[in-house]
């Protein structure tokens, strides 16, 4: 994977490393009716089957955007 960083972006990018981690979610599915199984349940499945759980983050890091 290549990536790249502006030089007026050097900043944010100190800061972003500076940050602790956080502790992960939990990504919970949920299927009380037992109907998530197979193809079927594959081809059934919805956003509204997910819950997450736990999900934390830093305050946004804003940076100047060239349009």
């Amino acid at each position: 994977m290549t990536n790249h960083i502006y030089q007026n972006h050097l900043d944010q990018v100190s800061e972003l490393l500076s940050r602790a981690p956080l502790p992960l979610p939990r990504l919970e599915i949920i299927d009380e009716e037992k109907k998530l199984h197979g193809l079927a349940g594959l081809l059934n499945f919805r956003y509204d089957n997910l819950r997450l759980i736990g999900y934390e983050s830093h305050a946004k890091i804003a940076a100047p955007v060239a349009v």
